[in-house]
């Protein structure tokens, strides 16, 4: 992957609900190989801007390029592979197997699976790599909220992105499954070459991984390196409210 090349271009983008703004003149770049994280309190506009990226919104001023193509006309959202803030909230008597979770993603693809063998290679070669094999037949409500969001994410590189974006993906998890989970991104990352994106209200989840930081409040506030921002202002402004303390690379 061309580290230099850039996937997606968000321009001067403002966005309102019932003319109450939500994003202010955002400009923001994301490059191939980033593990970028997108920081902000609740309300501050995470949600909405990725819903913007991914197409489920329609800006309303600016521009956003994906791929080097205006959003209007992409088509290849394949390249994009998402993981919403509410995958993991399953009642444990949820009635599908992980096996069955992963085979909803197929139907999306316009490949076309001339066998049900390719299908669970797909699928199993993908659980492997996040670490659940073997357990295909098991009902996602019997699984623990970080092996839930492993399932997902597995579920996401079924379209094999180039881009994989996760909206709030701890939430829930304790800190030993949060480094486990963290060192599998980072794992995608750097073997598999896709460029991460976490978008979260919570500031200690930056750690050594991240390489990038976007810190919106309605207005982009910061957007720079991960070292860099742990010596800004910004990052000492957040410290100050009783943030929690960023994890520094290593």
């Amino acid at each position: 992957m061309n580290k230099t090349e850039e996937l997606i271009t968000v321009k001067n983008v403002f966005f309102s609900y019932d003319q109450k703004p939500v994003l202010i003149d955002i400009n923001l770049s994301i490059w191939a190989g980033d593990f970028l994280a997108i920081l902000g309190p609740n309300g501050a506009g995470k949600t909405t801007l990725i819903k913007i990226i991914l197409g489920l919104l329609r800006v309303q001023r600016g521009q956003v390029m994906l791929f080097n193509q205006p959003i209007e006309s992409f088509k290849d959202w394949h390249k994009l592979g998402y993981v919403p803030q509410t995958a993991t909230y399953f009642d444990p008597l949820f009635p599908a197997t992980v096996q069955e979770v992963m085979a909803m993603a197929l139907f999306s693809i316009k490949k076309v699976w001339i066998k049900r063998k390719a299908e669970k290679e797909a699928m199993a070669k993908f659980l492997e790599l996040v670490g659940l094999k073997g357990k295909e037949k098991v009902p996602i409500g019997q699984l623990s909220t970080g092996e839930q969001q492993k399932v997902f994410i597995a579920r996401a590189l079924i379209h094999q992105p180039k881009v994989l974006i996760l909206d709030e993906p701890t939430t829930g998890i304790d800190a030993e499954t949060q480094r486990q989970f963290y060192d599998l991104l980072h794992q995608l990352n750097v073997e598999k070459k896709i460029t991460i994106i976490i978008v979260t209200h919570d500031i200690g989840i930056v750690n050594r991984h991240i390489t990038r930081v976007a810190c919106l409040e309605g207005r982009l506030i910061y957007h720079g390196s991960h070292d860099d921002f742990c010596r800004s202002k910004v990052f000492k402004e957040m410290v100050g409210r009783d943030d929690h303390v960023i994890s520094h690379q290593h």
